[in-house]
């Protein structure tokens, strides 16, 4: 039952970023795609600026970004990885507070190039010394 309450958690979390991306006047299909299929087992949460253009070779890779959305982090952020093989850098948006560095994997995940994102207000949740490596 926990499990299904956290997937749930994780699906409502994906559908508040779709709509917040459709109030900015972002269109779905045009400027973003929320949950594409086009590898068996990989599905970022969110691709920029299409499916379209990410299926297209002749597209520039400097300008495809994937954003996948997590309610905490933990060891789950390793699943981000190798969602979207084409774009090197993988962002990973969380809502997850009070962080410490212990726990937190920060060192990992910059060589793995995954990128933090987290709401302005939870920046200083983290450590110090990564605040400015987190993108808000």
């Amino acid at each position: 039952m926990l499990q299904r309450r956290k997937a749930r958690s994780g699906s409502a979390l994906e559908l508040h970023i779709r709509e917040i991306l459709i109030e900015e006047r972002l269109r779905e299909g045009v400027n973003f795609r929320h949950g594409p299929q086009w590898e068996p087992g990989k599905r970022p949460d969110f691709l920029f600026p299409s499916q379209k253009a990410y299926r297209d070779p002749s597209f520039p890779v400097a300008r495809l970004r994937m954003l996948a959305t997590k309610t905490t982090c933990r060891d789950r952020w390793r699943q981000v990885i190798n969602e979207a093989d084409r774009i090197p850098v993988k962002h990973l948006l969380i809502l997850q507070e009070g962080v410490s560095e212990t726990q937190f994997q920060f060192r990992a995940m910059t060589q793995a190039n995954v990128q933090l994102v987290v709401p302005d207000p939870l920046i200083t949740k983290f450590p110090t010394g990564i605040r400015t490596d987190i993108n808000a």
